[in-house]
């Protein structure tokens, strides 16, 4: 024990519930540690059976042990906190470690992981490799590699992030007092504690290196009532937790572009584990059948997929409902049809009775394309999302062949058909580079756009990681797009030209919307693009660079033409950091904007198209 008065070194934080049946091996462990100074603080959690009584046996013949009994069931997430509470309010160590129930560290785990932390000033948090035993007894040899040699907080933050290997390894570790305190504990979720451990993690190795013992020094056992074998690894849990661990990095005091790279990795790991999500239900859906057929059955095939269109509608009802039969002439089942009237002159009604859900909802006030597509994707409950324009219409073979051709590339996440322009009421031609097959949304994106929105099928899981639209009235498409294209989205092109778009309607937005708005939309748009591209690796693209560089002018130009003195030096000061900007750019700039606000945009426009060359 340490004298009477004495600071611990190192106090062991024992989490405890219901472990009756295995907690005395992991107290024996324990109590076996090398280190000096070491300490142990249990708090058992309410435990209905004899967790308690063998804690207080412990401390009754070991004096390096404490006991807390929560009078009431606070959970994993908050007796752990508790811990740190208790250990924080009495400053009572140095170094702090999490004692899980079911591991059995060997002898010299704890002293060794301190010495590696002294060794390295820099280092907040030192794990060993651990042998992990099924409920089978299969025993399997873990390590995590992964962050060996990684110095770069945002790196290794990013890693963490991935979720690689055996990513859960370091949360047994020793970590500095310091850094627990600083993070200030786990936090539970929309869906409750679920790997609340990773944002914690993932906070930690913003604050320092994490060292690894190259030595099994842990044993970990998936017990019958270990924790996360109750946990549902489904799709909502994943979004809440990723959400969780977004909110973990805004807390960290980071720049602009680390803080989007982080959510960018967060969002496309869980958009993986999306993936993963829906394949093991569809495997499920497979076995499920294959259980229930008797001899000589044929085999059933899974139930398809739910597909939600989303039609934004602003008066033109005649070409609204035309795109509204497109759609209930569509071969594939099952779908669902949510029509947004954006608060039009007259109310809209939906035409006739179809044979699928349709519903209707009304915005109080018109908002625009980008904020009416958004409130059909919150409505949306399919697996896969399409957006019609209301001056669009589709063959009836469309959504069966985007489906078809998402099903057979389980990793792309958007599927487009080729669009026919029409024009006079009639098919004129193939909308501009529609001929062309992309796999990537970027870089394309910022050269050319080969899909148009209706043409589009989304996957679900992308466009929830995706997020809303952006509430502007044009080039929020482009916006979107560039969404999913910074998350490393993927896309096959169907060649087969299914659906027809409107290019000469009289009330066609794109066609009458005052000049102040499209150039609005069009800076707004370019300026979030930049930000989402600056935190991932195109930003390191010389030719990106200089393509955005040139956007952020042209946006910079065009408000120049209109006056309009702050969009136009949001977007010249943005371009400025594409990378850092020459001297032609800083003098341009300079002279232009006090001319924008003299209310003379074409003159200042005219030193922003040099600067652009």
């Amino acid at each position: 024990m340490t004298a009477a008065g004495a600071r611990p070194r190192v106090l062991a934080l024992i989490p405890t519930w219901k472990a009756a049946g295995f907690l005395t091996r992991t107290l024996d462990a324990l109590a076996t540690q090398t280190c000096p100074g070491l300490e142990f603080l249990i708090s058992d959690d309410a435990s209905p059976d004899d967790t308690a009584a063998i804690c207080e046996r412990r401390v009754a013949e070991d004096a390096r042990f404490r006991l807390i009994r929560q009078p009431r069931n606070l959970g994993w997430v908050g007796n752990v906190n508790a811990l740190l509470r208790e250990a924080a309010d009495h400053g009572r160590a140095e170094y702090l470690l999490f004692a899980f129930q079911d591991d059995l560290p060997e002898p010299t785990y704890v002293e060794k992981c301190v010495a590696a932390l002294e060794a390295d000033p820099s280092a907040v948090m030192a794990f060993s490799d651990l042998r992990l035993v099924r409920q089978d007894g299969t025993v399997e040899e873990r390590s995590y590699a992964r962050l060996e040699g990684i110095r770069d907080p945002i790196a290794r933050a990013c890693s963490v992030a991935r979720l690689e290997g055996s990513w859960w390894i370091p949360n047994r570790g020793v970590f500095r007092a310091s850094a627990g305190k600083e993070i200030g504990g786990l936090r539970r979720h929309r869906a409750g504690e679920f790997s609340a451990d990773w944002p914690w993690l993932l906070e930690m190795s913003l604050l320092g290196a994490f060292v690894r013992v190259p030595e099994r020094l842990v044993t970990k056992f998936y017990l019958p009532d270990s924790l996360s074998r109750s946990w549902r690894f489904g799709a909502r849990q994943w979004a809440a937790v990723a959400a969780s661990a977004m909110t973990a990095v805004a807390r960290r005091r980071l720049s602009l572009r680390d803080r989007m790279r982080l959510r960018a990795t967060i969002a496309r790991r869980v958009l993986k584990q999306f993936r993963r999500s829906a394949r093991s239900r569809m495997n499920r859906a497979h076995e499920g059948g294959a259980h229930r057929r008797g001899p000589g059955t044929a085999a059933r095939r899974p139930e398809p997929a739910l597909v939600s269109v989303i039609v934004p509608v602003h008066d033109r009802f005649e070409l609204a409902q035309r795109a509204i039969r497109s759609v209930a002439a569509q071969t594939y089942r099952p779908l669902e049809l949510i029509v947004v009237d954006d608060a039009s002159t007259t109310p809209f009604l939906l035409p006739g009775e179809p044979d699928f859900d349709a519903r209707l909802a009304r915005l109080e006030t018109n908002r625009g394309p980008g904020a009416a597509r958004d409130a059909g994707r919150r409505r949306a409950r399919g697996e896969y999302v399409a957006y019609l324009d209301s001056d669009d219409f589709w063959l009836p073979g469309h959504l069966a062949a985007l489906v078809a051709g998402l099903r057979a590339s389980p990793e792309t996440g958007m599927a487009y058909a080729s669009t026919m322009e029409m024009r006079d009421g009639r098919p004129s031609r193939l909308r501009r580079w529609n001929e062309e097959s992309v796999e990537e949304i970027l870089p394309t994106l910022l050269w050319k756009r080969p899909w148009h929105t209706s043409s589009c099928l989304w996957r679900r899981d992308l466009v929830d990681a995706m997020g809303g639209w952006m509430p502007i009235w044009h080039w929020e498409d482009h916006e979107h797009d560039a969404r999913a294209g910074c998350l490393g989205a993927k896309l096959i092109h169907v060649p087969e030209p299914t659906c027809f778009a409107e290019v000469d309607s009289p009330d066609r937005l794109s066609a009458s919307s005052a000049a102040g708005r499209r150039i609005e939309g069009y800076i707004l748009a370019m300026l979030s693009i930049g930000r989402r591209i600056r935190a991932t690796d195109w930003f390191d693209d010389p030719a990106v660079r200089d393509k955005m560089r040139r956007i952020l002018l042209t946006a910079a130009m065009r408000a120049s033409e209109q006056n309009r003195t702050g969009l136009a030096a949001r977007a010249a000061f943005e371009a400025w950091r594409w990378p850092a900007p020459s001297a032609k750019i800083v003098a341009a700039t300079a002279v232009a904007l006090p001319l924008v606000s003299m209310a003379r945009g074409r003159d200042a426009a005219r030193f922003l198209r040099w600067a652009r060359r």
